[in-house]
């Protein structure tokens, strides 16, 4: 998916693009007003819950159907192995609250992988697309409307002075989250109040944008418009 064409409609950079930047109708479904529309996700707001859940269910159709596409095309003799494989896989879910660390896999910047060679297998390289995204060149050469004030041009997890994944996971020991999803379950009088900060009280929203800043130090994880591109989402 990152290496499609960024005007492919499910390339990477179109699926995370409905979350935020950059703000372009997808599948012909724009905002209601075209001043000061902002992309898809609602926050603070009823839908905020249920709103994530088919666009990640996108994103998880997406994968799969790729990881089929891939496994497809290994040697005969261990085809069905990754054909197996392929058709189990759904995308990644970090459970924040368990162990309150980021995930191990968005650690290192360059991982090894097993391709095919023939009719055997070989290992390679490759840089973690769970570490970080590259923008397209299309973006940050303006094609898109303005990009990025800072002009980075890929995701970064803490900046400096910060590390990651040490300052990250110092960031997430420190918030109380078992106790705050306990109190959305159990304080929560409607929907509302489980659901967005509507009431006073812990909704999950509120839990979720902890996370967002904890889990990279604030910077683009935090940011609406480019959170969707960070592959710790």
């Amino acid at each position: 998916m990152y290496d499609m064409s960024p005007n492919d409609q499910l390339s990477f950079f179109q699926v995370a693009g409905i979350h935020g930047k950059p703000y372009r109708e997808w599948n012909e479904a724009g905002g209601e007003r075209a001043d000061g529309w902002e992309g898809y996700c609602p926050h603070g707001e009823k839908l905020f819950l249920p709103w994530h859940r088919p666009y990640l269910a996108l994103y998880e159709q997406e994968i799969s159907r790729h990881a089929r596409r891939i496994a497809a095309t290994y040697p005969p003799r261990f085809r069905a192995r990754y054909v197996q494989e392929a058709n189990s896989l759904r995308i990644p879910f970090w459970d924040w609250a368990a162990e309150q660390v980021v995930p191990q896999a968005t650690v290192p910047a360059r991982v090894r992988i097993n391709v095919p060679n023939g009719q055997n297998l070989r290992s390679v390289e490759i840089e973690n697309p769970l570490s970080t995204y590259r923008f397209p060149r299309q973006a940050l050469s303006g094609q898109y409307g303005p990009w990025d004030s800072q002009f980075r041009p890929q995701i970064v997890h803490c900046p400096s002075p910060y590390r990651y994944p040490d300052s990250a996971n110092s960031n997430l020991q420190a918030r109380p989250y078992k106790q705050w999803v306990y109190d959305s379950l159990t304080r929560a009088r409607n929907f509302n109040e489980f659901a967005t900060p509507e009431g006073g009280g812990v909704g999950l929203e509120q839990v979720h944008n902890a996370v967002h800043w904890d889990g990279s130090c604030g910077g683009q994880f935090l940011a609406l418009d480019f959170t969707a591109f960070d592959p710790l989402l």
